[in-house]
């Protein structure tokens, strides 16, 4: 009670401190490089609203600018310079907390093309080597989308070769592959699992790898994020499956400004600015959120009976250096699940209802990112992250709370470093770096024979170099070239030696076109439980799950549109199956996942009209004891997604917007369950002969958002509106034997969940 009361109460001072200060004009500021990372002087910066000039300037000998105006709701930051491709940055000030300060503008040595890049809050990441293989995802497009709830990785659900893994969480399967080889970035080095509720959604209620009911990273802490399906750059490692590459703002340099946000879901507070009124003393930011779930239960919705809350509080501080920035940072989160047992016999009316279950789920990350400039060819970056979970689950008898079923807890701290010096050459850059990843668990599993797992603590510890090369080396041809020296050891017998070269050669057709072949080898860490069934099973030479992955790629790149076609081949070896039921055995497998997509966007800022369609047939496959090639659990063949958005933007400051969402996915695969073996065991027992021979029903669902914003002198208010599920499609999630009813049971993901937001900004 007493930890309750106080954090309302620093809730409340945070809120009183927020109005005390005002916002001011804007501030766009930057630099300008050639393709070879080379500071381009002279170059002309233009804010533009419907090709009329509001304001100019031009770069200095660094290839800096900045230029500052009271801007209309939409603009455009247009970049001129002789020999280059003009880029121009649609610029939407939707948000008032938009940060466009450090802008990273990267010119293309092309005649005639002109690519339009759209930029919410955020800023440029100049280390993107393969900017037409990666999803670039801004904050301003996960604020507006459908059931995004303010997550990165829900948005990437409505990319090509992407499959929501389940509704309830933001696990996501990758062109087939498994949500246990997604792997989490923050500035560039991998962390743990950041999210709140990592049992949400999970067919045995206990912790998932990498996903969860929400991000513990709100989106108004976030820039630009990446997310690379299967082809990406040796700065990279130990991820088999796809990669979202987070990075954290800076507050704003100019002005204190303050975020306070009321909806059903909870509270979110949050405030930016200059420690003081000189440029460079640097700024900070903050951000605090409560949340549950009561009142949506209250409407109706079905979370299982189930109490569920988080709150979460993080900053960053940002300190200018000399040619560079220096970022301290950090978060700290709490969640929780708890299911109460009805008091009254007769209100029992399934086997969960005879037990009481407490889950908890806390989450930090605490780190310093070091970003500079040594000379005019050398970049340095170095960055260092200590992340950690600690995560437990206790189930016990509603007669008798004293009598424990079963008891579980997978607790992890990771350290990660990262150091990088790239190197402007004559027709491109060099980048070579150093990495270093050492994890500690404790894992146990207490209970029944089935999921018993004695207390085990172990680390893993990896490191090694890397090297990327990125040449232009004509006017048409593009080379990135790397390789991952890597060595780990896990505690499976002898250290697993690792050597990753990746290539990616394209090829400017026409004006507006590429072509890219790429190939790579990766590799990814066992996870902590598989690697203690390993050592249970006596099989200790197992190593790294690795992959190949190769992929043929055409884009098509105009000033409003683009379009891309892509075929895809990877092949997966010492690979787990993902047998959700089994704990005390790992299968070891070798995989392969292939198939073609194709992505169609259409953006018209100056009409706020959006348009998104893509699709994917695929094939996921395994090859089992026959030796022959079988479906996975992710093996549903098709995925077709499209989006649908419009904004009308008045010059009185008023404007409202309206976007829908479509997901058509083929079903996931389903193991039969042995209904004879799970009566006399008296639960679930599955039929692994017959492993993932049915497929479940065609998956859809319909998601809408809708926004109205009112932007006055000093204060900005927006109310929105967001359904997921709009037509209440009951789509299948995973089925199980109730021994208290004595038949099987299917469970359905998420119904129709409105999610209403009261959102100022001042």
């Amino acid at each position: 009670m007493y930890f309750c009361g106080m954090k309302y109460t620093v809730a409340f001072f945070f809120l009183c401190y927020c109005f005390c200060t005002l916002n001011g004009q804007t501030t766009i500021s930057g630099k300008v490089q050639g393709e070879a990372r080379e500071a381009l002087l002279g170059a002309t910066v233009v804010l533009m609203e419907a090709e009329k000039v509001i304001e100019g300037t031009i770069t200095d000998n660094k290839g800096v600018f900045q230029v500052s105006a009271v801007l209309p709701e939409r603009c455009t930051l247009r970049v001129s310079y002789l020999g280059y491709a003009d880029q121009d940055l649609v610029i939407s000030l939707t948000d008032t907390e938009l940060d466009v300060e450090n802008l990273q503008i990267k010119m293309e040595a092309v005649e005639t093309t002109i690519c339009i890049v759209d930029v919410g809050i955020g800023r440029y990441n100049d280390q993107d080597f393969l900017p037409d293989l990666v999803e670039p995802i801004t904050i301003e497009e996960v604020r507006k989308l459908p059931a995004t709830f303010f997550d990165p990785a829900r948005l990437a659900q409505s990319f090509a070769g992407v499959a929501n893994a389940n509704d309830q969480a933001n696990g996501i399967s990758v062109r087939g592959n498994s949500p246990n080889h997604f792997k989490w970035f923050l500035e560039g080095v991998e962390i743990l699992n950041p999210n709140h509720t990592s049992n949400a959604g999970t067919f045995t209620d206990r912790p998932s790898q990498n996903a969860g009911g929400v991000n513990v990273l709100s989106a108004q802490l976030l820039s630009r994020s990446q997310f690379y399906k299967s082809i990406y750059p040796s700065t990279f490692q130990n991820a088999v499956g796809g990669i979202m590459g987070m990075s954290m703002r800076n507050g704003d340099q100019e002005d204190r400004k303050h975020l306070v946000q009321v909806g059903l879901i909870g509270l979110e507070v949050s405030s930016e600015g200059p420690f003081k009124k000189d440029a460079n003393a640097g700024s900070y930011l903050f951000n605090y959120r409560f949340s549950t779930v009561g009142l949506l239960s209250q409407l109706g919705l079905d979370f299982g009976g189930e109490a569920i809350d988080f709150q979460d509080f993080a900053f960053n501080f940002s300190f200018p250096v000399k040619k560079g920035i220096l970022k301290v940072f950090g978060v700290g989160g709490l969640s929780n699940n708890v299911f109460t047992a009805p008091e009254n016999d007769e209100d029992r009316m399934e086997e969960k209802d005879n037990t009481n279950i407490d889950f908890s789920g806390d989450t930090g990350i605490v780190g310093v990112n070091y970003d500079t400039y040594i000379g005019s060819k050398y970049r340095l970056n170095i960055t260092s992250i200590l992340s950690a979970n600690d995560a437990s689950r206790l189930s016990t008898q509603a007669a008798n709370p004293n009598i424990v079923l079963s008891s579980d807890i997978d607790q992890s701290t990771m350290l990660s470093t990262k150091a990088s010096l790239g190197r402007r050459i004559k027709q491109g850059s060099w980048t070579n770096g150093v990495y270093l990843t050492s994890q500690q668990y404790n894992v146990s599993s207490e209970g029944d024979a089935s999921t018993l797992i004695p207390d085990t603590k172990g680390s893993i510890n990896r490191g090694g170099l890397f090297s990327e090369l990125e040449l232009n080396w004509s006017k048409v041809w593009k080379l990135n070239a790397g390789i991952n020296l890597g060595l780990e050891d896990s505690g499976l017998g002898e250290s697993d030696f690792l050597i990753e070269p990746r290539v990616n050669i394209s090829r400017r057709i026409g004006g507006v076109g590429r072509i890219h072949v790429a190939s790579g080898l990766y590799s990814q860490s066992r996870s902590p439980r598989d690697i203690i069934n390993l050592v249970v099973s006596q099989e200790e030479s197992i190593g790294n799950i690795k992959s190949w992955q190769n992929s043929i790629s055409y884009i098509i790149q105009q000033s409003r549109y683009n379009w891309k076609v892509e075929t895809f081949y990877q092949e997966l070896y010492d690979m787990p199956l993902d047998v959700f039921n089994s704990f005390n055995n790992v299968d070891i497998v070798e995989g392969r996942n292939y198939g073609v997509e194709s992505s169609f966007r259409y953006n018209t800022p100056e009409s706020g009209w959006t348009m998104w369609l893509n699709g994917t047939l695929y094939q996921s496959q395994f090859e089992n004891e026959q030796g022959e090639w079988a479906s996975t659990r992710y093996d549903g063949r098709y995925i077709v997604n499209a989006l649908l958005g419009k904004e009308w933007v008045k010059d009185n400051g008023k404007s409202h917007g309206i976007h829908i969402r479509y997901n058509l996915l083929g079903g996931f695969r389903e193991t039969p369950i042995d209904v004879a073996a799970s009566v006399a065991a008296g639960t679930t027992v599955f039929d692994n002969s017959l492993l993932f021979s049915e497929q479940q029903g065609d998956y859809s669902r319909v998601d809408l958002s809708l926004y109205r914003k009112v932007v006055r002198k000093k204060v900005t208010s927006t109310i929105s509106l967001d359904i997921q599920n709009l037509t209440n499609k009951e789509n299948e999630s995973f089925a199980f034997y109730d021994a208290f009813l004595g038949e099987v049971v299917r469970r359905n993901q998420l119904g129709l969940l409105p999610l209403l937001n009261y959102r100022l900004q001042f």
